[in-house]
């Protein structure tokens, strides 16, 4: 590995070249970003030797005095009052403080008007009226209280009754539509048990004793079967979703792993895997597979034709091989490598970091002016493609004498091999420049995955995959999820023809069909 000496004059010799070339902006933002980063270096080990003081000297208990917590308080007070104070007459107005604007979110909000209102009418009491003679109420001042009440339940109880014709016919009215045939859970109920689980990451053993709070006895078993029988009612919502998916002009993918309970492996635990693919930003399709080979990526991979936007998985090269997946690279993989060459104290790194500092730059200039796909195309061939060239120069330079196995090698070699598919982004304004959409969605069944600990079988896992399609799709498409599900569960139950499949999807419903 080079030495920082070695580092820092290559750096000083790249800023020169840069100055040189007429390049003084960016060499100025490289300086700036390595005085950044130093200065948050040096609070980061202050903050850790007060840390290390404290614990080895300070008091053990985390109480703060009274008096200093009110003479802290005070001298805020004192500092907002500083800052708001009027000019004295006779001078110049400074800039004014910046006013928080309510429309981006500033100051309180108006509570929702759709909630039900209760009117609680307070008279003055009898002390405060006492010795004043008759009076009467000449006005009133409304104030409003957000109020929660908890969620209750309440039971259907449906009556068929039997009739009789003079001549003896008799009939019976029709068995009631239930989702499922001969259960007792109706669709509000399976609605929440779902939402709870899948979006909210309430695992299956915590509702049950939220509903035992409220009296009504269930067991995880119960709960279980019901969510297979939503994901089973659902999956042919969610097997669509991932065709009008693959059939995208551009395409996402990102995975995560998937605890699952096998009494085979260590542990009874085997690793398998959530992918999630998402189509021009509309249709999210989530995939479940046993494990992590190539073999069962392709399984739900292998028919896509297009741009196929990807991280570093190996996989995705013979899947690209074998068929007509044209794959996208994602720069914000490319960039955590440099960034940890950086983090590792070698300077070097802010050089490339500039670079695709200045690609982000452009895609966000792309977006403020609206750019439509084909205008992004034009602006990335004038202003991006010099910026890569520019890029691709200084890592074939920085290969000939760095070393792999450093941090900075790594990243060289990491952005050497996927050069071509990274560079692809130039060639269609319909691209991303990474996957960071695909990671947020993704981020949410992983965080999920911290409360239910792990799927209970392979089954399990599939019906995650369903469900989670269809709940993230239809929030992408801004329906209410509530609402929503209530109402493809009771269409569905009831015989909902596959042929009119496309109708009960979230983009197509509206909350007039209810």
């Amino acid at each position: 590995m080079a030495t920082a000496d070695h580092n820092v004059a290559d750096v000083v010799a790249q800023l020169r070249q840069m100055v040189a070339g007429g390049k003084g902006d960016e060499a100025i933002d490289i300086v700036e970003q390595l005085l950044s980063s130093v200065i948050r270096e040096n609070e980061t080990q202050a903050a850790k030797i007060r840390e290390l003081l404290r614990k080895a000297y300070g008091r053990s208990s985390e109480r703060i005095d009274p008096n200093q917590l009110r003479l802290a308080l005070e001298g805020l007070r004192e500092d907002a009052a500083e800052q708001t104070r009027p000019e004295p007459e006779g001078e110049a107005p400074s800039d004014p403080p910046a006013r928080r604007n309510k429309k981006n979110g500033g100051g309180r909000r108006p509570l929702p008007a759709h909630l039900p209102r209760e009117e609680i009418r307070l008279v003055p009491t009898a002390d405060q009226i006492a010795g004043k003679g008759p009076m009467t109420k000449v006005g009133e001042d409304t104030s409003e209280v957000l109020e929660y009440i908890p969620a209750s339940f309440k039971v259907l109880v449906y009556i068929r009754e039997t009739w009789s014709s003079p001549t003896g016919e008799i009939v019976t009215a029709p068995t009631p539509n239930k989702i499922i045939d001969k259960g007792i859970p109706g669709p509000g109920l399976l609605t929440q048990v779902v939402l709870s689980k899948y979006k909210d990451k309430a695992p299956l053993n915590r509702q049950v004793g939220i509903f035992r709070r409220s009296g009504v006895e269930l067991s995880k078993n119960t709960l279980v079967d019901w969510v297979a029988a939503v994901a089973f009612l659902l999956a042919p919502i969610a097997h669509r979703i991932y065709e009008l998916a693959m059939l995208a002009h551009a395409l996402q993918v990102d995975d995560t792993r998937l605890p699952v309970l096998d009494r085979r492996k260590a542990k009874n635990i085997k690793r398998a895997h959530l992918w999630v693919l998402v189509g021009d930003r509309e249709w999210i399709s989530f995939q479940y597979t046993e494990n992590w080979t190539a073999d069962e990526a392709k399984k739900f991979l292998g028919r896509r034709v297009g741009w196929t936007q990807i991280d570093g998985y190996a996989g995705y090269e013979s899947i690209a091989k074998d068929g007509y997946l044209l794959p996208v690279g994602c720069w914000m993989h490319a960039r955590r490598y440099f960034v940890k060459a950086f983090d590792n104290k070698d300077l070097r790194a802010a050089v490339p970091l500039e670079m695709i500092k200045r690609l982000y730059e452009i895609e966000r200039e792309a977006k403020d002016a609206g750019d439509d796909h084909d205008q992004r195309y034009e602006r990335r061939q004038r202003d991006m493609v010099p910026v890569l060239d520019e890029l691709e120069t200084w890592i074939e330079t920085q290969r000939q004498t760095e070393t792999p196995k450093s941090t900075l090698g790594r990243a060289l070699t990491y952005a050497h091999n996927h050069w071509e598919i990274l560079r692809v982004v130039v060639n269609d304004g319909a691209l991303e420049l990474d996957n960071g959409d695909v990671e947020r969605i993704i981020r949410d069944p992983a965080i999920g995955r911290k409360n239910w600990l792990f799927a209970g079988s392979d089954e399990g896992g599939k019906r995650a995959a369903i469900l989670l399609s269809v709940i993230h799709t239809a929030e992408r498409a801004g329906v209410d999820l509530r609402a929503y599900l209530h109402d493809v569960l009771v269409k569905i139950a009831g015989g909902w023809p596959m042929s009119r499949i496309d109708e009960l999807l979230p983009h197509n419903w509206t909350p007039a069909t209810v």
